[in-house]
């Protein structure tokens, strides 16, 4: 039923020309052209951790593998069977220096569980040398030399080195490799490699 002594609105015009005259507002991230600095990882020497128990652990899925080496304050990187470094964490990538990108955070889905990253992440190579790597162990200790150049400028630091095998969904993970690059630097390599 329709109640006719009521008063009937009439739609308002509204100007939305002046909302797209406004001065830009300062919220805005334009992203800078920068280049990613690459880093490698040289195994000097590997002593293999006997006392490690071989432990039947269930397989936690890569996001939540990504999730808990984001969290470390340790540099931390985890690669595959073929050697090959798949992921570095915020901690890495700031130890190397890689350039930070405050639009990064933007791009990640807050949603998803994500943590956010401000640095862009350069190719990580890691060589082992003569070095004999013990796959059948659930990990092992040793020592690398950690090297990067940044504007024309090498760096590069000893650091010792744990080493664990994964149990993961995905077969792009298979070790987490955590750099002690404050704790024990003084220290020399007491293994033969």
């Amino acid at each position: 039923m329709i109640d006719l002594n009521t008063k009937v609105s009439v739609p308002e015009e509204i100007d939305l020309l002046q909302q797209l005259q406004k001065p830009v507002s300062n919220n805005v991230i334009q992203p800078l052209p920068v280049r990613p600095i690459g880093s490698s990882i040289t195994v000097v020497c590997i002593g293999e951790d006997t006392a490690l128990p071989s432990v039947a652990r269930t397989p936690k899925g890569s996001r939540q593998v990504e999730k808990e080496v984001e969290s470390e304050t340790l540099p931390v990187v985890i690669s595959d069977s073929k050697h090959r470094v798949r992921m570095a964490n915020s901690a890495f990538k700031e130890m190397v220096g890689q350039p930070e990108c405050p639009w990064l955070e933007s791009m990640v889905n807050a949603g998803a569980g994500n943590l956010p990253c401000k640095r862009i992440s350069g190719d990580v190579a890691l060589n082992l040398c003569d070095s004999k790597f013990p796959t059948s162990a659930n990990g092992f200790s040793c020592w690398v030399k950690i090297e990067w150049q940044s504007e024309l400028k090498k760096s590069s630091v000893n650091a010792f080195c744990e080493v664990m095998k994964l149990t993961c969904e995905s077969r792009d993970y298979l070790f987490t490799w955590r750099f002690h690059t404050r704790s024990r630097e003084a220290a020399k390599p007491s293994c033969t490699a």
